[in-house]
């Protein structure tokens, strides 16, 4: 589990009820890892299409953002590490 989680945290008893809530959402935690994995299979496809755009560098850039992004929320929401 990423230490973000619990970084905040004063004391052993909150990091220890953080740790619960996240154990206790794992399969709503599980089903939002398959979206973002399926959205992340679904930008990571690129076409011809896609430089047939004027600034097909600008698309690029935003599209690699958005899944470095997904990356780190799947990153942040894997609780098996």
């Amino acid at each position: 589990m990423d230490s973000n989680w619990t970084r905040h945290v004063k004391t052993q008893q909150e990091r220890d009820k953080i740790k619960e809530a996240i154990q206790n959402s794992k399969y709503t935690l599980d089903i939002l890892s398959n979206i973002l994995n399926k959205e992340l299979i679904e930008v990571d496809s690129t076409s011809l299409e896609d430089y047939k755009i004027p600034n097909w560098d600008c698309h690029q850039a935003d599209r690699n953002g958005y899944k470095r992004a997904l990356k780190r929320f799947l990153h942040l929401i894997n609780i098996k590490e």
